[in-house]
C-alpha cells in the first residue's frame, strides 16, 4: 500500500505548450528533471500552475504518461483534477489511473453554487470510485473555485479513508493553524499551498509547501524545508525575505504563469512556449529584459 502522507516541497509543475495546444513533452521532462535533480521529492502535475483546467484530456494523459515513464521511481507524482463537476472528475481520474497515476488532488465542484453537502458528496463519490491503490487529496483553492472547504468538512472527507491530505491555498493563516491542529496526523498531510505564507506555514508545522516559484528555484525551497525539519527557525526566518522576493518573479508579465515560464526559459531549463487558449498574454522584450536583470541580481541571494 502506498504511503498516503506527503512531506516536503511539492512543485506545481508548469506545462510547456506549443501554439496548437499540444504539450512539449521533452521540455516538460526537462523541467521535471531540473526539479528532481535539485532535491524536490514531489511533482504536482496538471494543477493550477500547470493549466490543468484548460488543457485537453488527451494532452494531459500524454503528459502524465511521459512523466510516469521517467520519474515514477524518482518522485512522488500527484495529478490535479480541476473539473467543475463530479462525473467529469471521475471520468478523468479513471483515464488517468489507466496512465499509471495513483494520487489525485481534487478541487471541490464549482461553477454551479454548491452547498456543503454537495461538496462532501463530490468527494464521497470520487473516493468510492478510486482504484483500491489510489489516494485522494483535497485541493482547497477558494480564490479560484469560490468554494472554501472548512475544517469540519475536511474532517468528514478525511474520514472516507483513502484521503491522504489537503493542499490548502486559502489565505486565512489563522484557519490554517487550526487546520493543522484539527486534522494533521501520521497519515494525513497539511500542505501550505499559499506561497506568501510558505515560511510561516513551515514554522507552524505544515508538512510541506507547494510553491510555484519552485519551478524556478527548486533548490532554494528544498533548503527551506530542510531548515524546518532541523528546527533551524532562526535560519528559516533569515531566508523569508528571499522567499518573498521570489514571489516577485511572477509579476514581470501581466499573467503570472507567463512570467514564471519566461523565468524558467531565462535560466536555460526548458522552452516553455505559450499559455492555453484563450490567453493571449505574451511577455514583451522590455519585460523580459527586466526579468533577466532581476534573476541575475537574485543569483547569490538564492544560492546562499
Amino acid at each position: 500500500m502506498m504511503q498516503k502522507k506527503i512531506r516536503g516541497v511539492v512543485v506545481p509543475l508548469l506545462t510547456p505548450q506549443d501554439e496548437d495546444g499540444s504539450i512539449k513533452l521533452e521540455e516538460y521532462k526537462k523541467l521535471a528533471r531540473y526539479c528532481v535533480n535539485n532535491g524536490v521529492g514531489t511533482l504536482f502535475l496538471m494543477g493550477t500552475a500547470g493549466e490543468g483546467h484548460a488543457l485537453s484530456e488527451d494532452e494531459k494523459l500524454k503528459a502524465l504518461r511521459a512523466i510516469i515513464s521517467e520519474f515514477d521511481h524518482q518522485a512522488t507524482l500527484v495529478c490535479g483534477v480541476l473539473e467543475p463537476a463530479t462525473n467529469k472528475a471521475m471520468q478523468f481520474i479513471k483515464a488517468a489511473e489507466g496512465s499509471g497515476i495513483r494520487r489525485f488532488a481534487v478541487v471541490p465542484p464549482y461553477y454551479d453554487e454548491a452547498t456543503e453537502e454537495d461538496v462532501f458528496d463530490h468527494y464521497r463519490k470520487i473516493s468510492a470510485a478510486l482504484s483500491n491503490d489510489s489516494i485522494l487529496y483535497i485541493y482547497n483553492i477558494p480564490g479560484t473555485t469560490g468554494v472554501d472547504i472548512g475544517i469540519d468538512l475536511v474532517k468528514r472527507i478525511k474520514a472516507l479513508g483513502n484521503v491522504g491530505g489537503i493542499k490548502n491555498s486559502a489565505t486565512d493563516f489563522f484557519q490554517f493553524i487550526q487546520l493543522i491542529e484539527a486534522v494533521q496526523d501520521e497519515d494525513f498531510s497539511v500542505l501550505q499551498g499559499y506561497e506568501e505564507l510558505a515560511v510561516a506555514g513551515l514554522l507552524f508545522g505544515a508538512d510541506g509547501v507547494v510553491p510555484c516559484g519552485g519551478n524556478v528555484y527548486p533548490k532554494f525551497f528544498q533548503t527551506m524545508y530542510e531548515l524546518s525539519e532541523k528546527n533551524a527557525f532562526k535560519k528559516l526566518l533569515d531566508i523569508e525575505k528571499t522567499a518573498r522576493r521570489i514571489l516577485d518573479v511572477q509579476v514581470f508579465a501581466s499573467n503570472w504563469r507567463v512570467s514564471l515560464k519566461a523565468a524558467v526559459e531565462q535560466l536555460g531549463v526548458a522552452d516553455m512556449g505559450i499559455l492555453s487558449v484563450p490567453s493571449q498574454t505574451l511577455i514583451t522584450n522590455e519585460e523580459r529584459n527586466a526579468l533577466r536583470q532581476y534573476l541575475h541580481d537574485m543569483e547569490q541571494e538564492v544560492a546562499r
